[in-house]
């Protein structure tokens, strides 16, 4: 029985497993580019990439790739600054959550997964309260509504923010 099983272990050893070959293509980005977050949606793969824009802010790149990695279409979207976890895909529509280059608001950027043409942007921020150095940290979508999370500086606390995007945008602020 012992040498039965060891026939049964070596053959699986020595035999062709095509699960443990790897694959690798490096994405060619620039070098002041970082990927932040890979979504795949039907089979498709979107890429939400921040890089340095004229060598003073943060900006936002938005790529299709196929399953090589070769580009299908590239979209520069130079007015928001985006975050890791901050892109989902829905309905066709790419959703991007970020703050503006100033960070006195948060960004909700939509876009078409065709060709990555614009389709809607809205400026977020507190109605009341001016917060400064807006950093957007994820989006997610929860009971039919957008919840973006972030943190805001005011005066001298930082402060965790939850706006919950509908028809009306709802402010939750917990001041440290």
């Amino acid at each position: 029985m012992k040498s039965i099983i060891q026939i049964i272990f070596c053959f699986f050893l020595i035999s062709d497993i095509n699960a443990q070959h790897l694959y690798y293509k490096t994405l060619g980005l620039d070098s002041n580019e970082a990927a932040y977050q890979l979504v795949e949606y039907k089979g498709r793969f979107f890429v939400a990439i921040s890089s340095i824009c004229n060598f003073t802010v943060e900006c936002t790149t938005v790529i299709e790739i196929d399953d090589e990695a070769n580009v299908i279409w590239r979209k520069n979207l130079p007015f928001l600054d985006v975050s890791i976890k901050t892109m989902l895909i829905e309905n066709d529509t790419i959703t991007l959550m970020g703050n503006n280059l100033q960070s006195d608001k948060f960004v909700l950027h939509q876009m078409n997964i065709d060709d990555g043409d614009s389709l809607s942007t809205y400026f977020i921020d507190h109605p009341t309260i001016k917060f400064t150095n807006m950093s957007a940290l994820s989006v997610i979508k929860y009971n039919n509504n957008l919840v973006l999370a972030g943190a805001g500086r005011r005066n001298d606390s930082v402060s965790s923010l939850l706006y919950i995007v509908t028809l009306k945008v709802w402010w939750i602020t917990y001041h440290n």
